[in-house]
């Protein structure tokens, strides 16, 4: 970021400050109270799991925290905006980006223990590898394909993903939605070339998640979670209505 800012991310915390002259436009962050994807591993334990491990991925994705505490402030030509919530930080790093991809992650508004990420990428023709997990006070589960069973549909022109993850007699059913107007134009992705666009993502931050949590049949927990963002990117990002389905 040499000529823009720094970006620091230390044990429990993270600071940001970019500076962007051509808009005249300031970011800060503060973040604190790191959510690792496992306490009793913070620094190791990720969405791979094993299957990263044992798999020769092209690309990989770690996740740095799930839920921290955030403190902002946006400089936009002398008008500020700041206050307090929370942040995810996650990185994907290794030869490729997908070329296709679902992801979303989302937490509770009065009750931000709660959390739901997911994420659904093509690494090559007819090659899907999924992850979802969720946790709250009282359940962390994790879920992985190919190991486990993943129905997933959804639609980037109406704005919504659905899916159904079994292991066993666990299962998670989720359905993730935004306003089609408030996702943003086509968003930068590295390539073999530099960064560009045309393959790269639309996001939305004003989604909302429903998650229902079940074991043996039987309903655990059920929320709605407000904070959600919701991601379609590479080929998924320009699918007509209810044209994607991998399972």
């Amino acid at each position: 970021s040499e000529g823009f800012g720094k970006y620091v991310v230390e044990d429990d915390t993270a600071s940001l400050r970019y500076f962007f002259p051509k808009l005249n436009i300031t970011v800060e962050a503060a973040l604190s109270h790191r959510v690792p994807w496992d306490s009793s591993k913070p620094n190791s334990a990720g969405p791979e799991g094993w299957f990263g491990k044992i798999f020769p991925l092209p690309t990989h994705y770690y996740v740095e925290t799930l839920g921290s505490k955030a403190r902002y402030m946006l400089n936009e030509a002398g008008s500020v905006l700041q206050g307090d919530g929370y942040a995810h930080m996650e990185t994907n790093y290794g030869k490729v980006f997908p070329g296709a991809w679902l992801w979303s992650e989302a937490l509770g508004e009065r009750n931000p223990s709660v959390q739901l990420l997911a994420s659904l990428c093509e690494l090559a023709s007819s090659v899907h590898v999924a992850i979802i997990a969720f946790r709250s006070p009282d359940h962390a589960w994790d879920f992985r394909m190919p190991t486990h069973t993943v129905e997933s549909a959804f639609s980037a022109t109406s704005a919504w993903w659905a899916f159904h993850v079994v292991d066993g007699a666990r299962e998670i059913r989720g359905n993730i939605s935004a306003p089609p107007h408030t996702f943003s134009d086509m968003l930068y992705v590295p390539t073999r070339d530099g960064f560009r666009n045309e393959s790269g993502c639309r996001e939305s931050y004003v989604a909302v998640a429903r998650v229902e949590v079940v074991d043996g049949g039987k309903l655990l927990e059920s929320h709605e979670l407000p904070l959600a963002t919701l991601e379609f990117g590479g080929k998924y990002a320009k699918q007509v209505p209810v044209a994607g389905h991998v399972s």
